[in-house]
């Protein structure tokens, strides 16, 4: 989620949601998690306390970014042409994303909203029908 929302604050039922529905990819995923362990983590998430976000958005096989909707992270995917998934918690995230949205660059998950289906439904939207 970002250096501002870390995810291991996250419920527990949110963070589970999160790894039921990644556990349903064929992909691998990246998660910054900021906790000594990920609990019940599935094989294709890997989890680093750090990683350098615009190098990884501009390897080419990056299919999809969930983050915040913060500036910096809608400009960067953006700039890379990396669909986003946008979680807005607070300030510039809600017409950030909206923004993105609006362009075709992403999709937005309300906080409340996040279930294992809905995280599913969305990933499958932004890697399936990504413009």
């Amino acid at each position: 989620m970002g250096s501002m929302i870390r995810a291991e604050t996250f419920p527990e039922e949110k963070r589970r949601a999160f790894l039921e529905a990644f556990s349903e990819l064929p992909q691998r995923v990246l998660w910054k998690w900021e906790g000594d362990e990920l609990p019940d983590q599935p094989n294709n998430v890997l989890t680093q306390k750090w990683m350098p976000q615009f190098d990884i958005l501009c390897h080419p096989n990056i299919r999809a970014y969930i983050g915040h909707g913060g500036l910096l992270g809608t400009l960067e995917a953006a700039s890379r042409g990396v669909p986003m998934i946008g979680i807005p918690m607070l300030g510039d995230q809600f017409n950030n994303m909206k923004s993105m949205e609006e362009t075709g660059m992403g999709l937005v998950l309300q906080y409340k909203d996040i279930t294992k289906n809905n995280v599913l439904q969305a990933l499958r939207n932004v890697l399936e029908n990504h413009r």
